[in-house]
């Protein structure tokens, strides 16, 4: 038996059509997967430069911490050296004693601001209780921003830091 030239026609239109349905249903789902890689790719990225941020302020209030123990327990020398584990890119910039009325609102060392002194230099006040008062002590912080925008800011990876109101830090 002999096949009509449109059967065979139809049925060749059926199986391409089956096949070009099932390849686009692939790709469709290939596509998906990739995204969702991505997307945790993404929010590992995320994650990771809060988590390093977080530690970079837990760090600069320890040596705040540990620069007004240094000092309480060497009042006449005055020299604090900040020193000690998840110290790089930190140096002391500054010191003064604020009255116990300047206080922050919380009793616990705090960052209170990051701003450009006179030298041009990036510095961040920590505050932290010091014998009955505050002693306010400004770190020089630009080597280790640029520690972190080397590791954030390069070719396979950009994450951007923002401060409260929108500001790029990183």
């Amino acid at each position: 038996m002999k096949r009509s030239p449109e059967t065979s026609s139809a049925l060749f239109t059926c199986v391409a059509f089956f096949f070009l349905s099932a390849l686009t249903v692939l790709f469709i789902m290939e596509f998906r997967f990739l995204k969702g890689i991505m997307v945790d790719y993404e929010q590992s990225l995320h994650q990771l430069a809060i988590n390093r941020t977080a530690l970079f302020l837990e760090n600069l209030c320890a040596q705040a911490e540990g620069a007004a123990r240094q000092l309480a327990r060497q009042p006449r020398e005055g020299s604090i050296a900040p020193g000690g584990p998840g110290t790089a890119g930190l140096s002391l910039a500054g010191a003064s004693i604020l009255d116990p009325e300047a206080a922050p609102p919380t009793a616990k060392t705090t960052v209170t601001g990051v701003r450009r002194d006179e030298a041009g230099r990036l510095v961040a006040t920590v505050v932290t209780p010091f014998q009955g008062s505050w002693l306010a002590l400004e770190f020089d912080i630009g080597r280790a921003r640029e520690d972190l925008a080397r590791e954030f800011l390069n070719g396979t990876c950009r994450v951007a830091l923002f401060d409260p109101q929108r500001y790029p830090l990183l």
